[in-house]
């Protein structure tokens, strides 16, 4: 009997190195992965009844759906000789984070997870900061200018920190219920260690 593609969802903070490890992994032959990054809402918060109309969607809607559209989403390109499939979701706040862990518990329980995490939390405001600002989300070279000073509001940076916290407790508790790899970006994507794909 033929086995089904493992299922996997990349998931991190906003600039944590979330989409270099989704591209390195979408770019393998044996993948079929979303191009883009999915929304953590409405894909776990309400499946198939984020396409339909009328009356409030059933819990067994949203049971069956969510993994039979997290399926028909991954596979474009055809998914028939692919070893695995996956999308890549970000957590921009501790209510997203709760969906989240949620949704996975409740409706993808068999779906294993590439936690990327970025320790240095002041570069990762910081990378926010500017890419909201510029409007800018992704760099696809290396930038050789010269870099820049952002100012840090310290209460915003707090706020930021306690909650960045909150979200990675959140997340340690999906290791007692999913498979979960957890990628440091300072010592695997800064240090060249992910094998890039074209």
């Amino acid at each position: 009997m033929k086995s089904s593609p493992a299922r996997y969802i990349v998931v991190g903070r906003r600039r944590s190195g979330t989409t270099v490890t989704h591209l390195c992994l979408r770019g393998h032959p044996s993948v079929s992965a979303v191009h883009n990054e999915v929304g953590v809402e409405p894909f776990l918060s309400r499946g198939i009844g984020a396409f339909t109309y009328g009356e409030e969607r059933t819990e067994e809607e949203l049971s069956s759906g969510v993994p039979a559209l997290f399926d028909a989403m991954t596979a474009v390109p055809p998914a028939s000789k692919r070893k695995a499939r996956g999308m890549k979701l970000t957590l921009p706040d501790l209510r997203l984070a709760k969906v989240f862990v949620k949704g996975m518990q409740a409706y993808l329980p068999d779906v294993r997870i590439v936690h990327v995490q970025r320790n240095d939390v002041i570069a990762r405001f910081a990378s926010l900061k500017k890419a909201m600002q510029s409007g800018k989300w992704h760099r696809r070279t290396q930038d050789r200018r010269q870099k820049e000073t952002i100012t840090i509001d310290p209460h915003n940076f707090s706020k930021y920190l306690i909650e960045s916290i909150q979200v990675q407790r959140l997340l340690r508790d999906l290791r007692s219920s999913h498979d979960m790899l957890c990628l440091s970006y300072e010592d695997v994507i800064l240090q060249g260690r992910l094998s890039t794909h074209d």
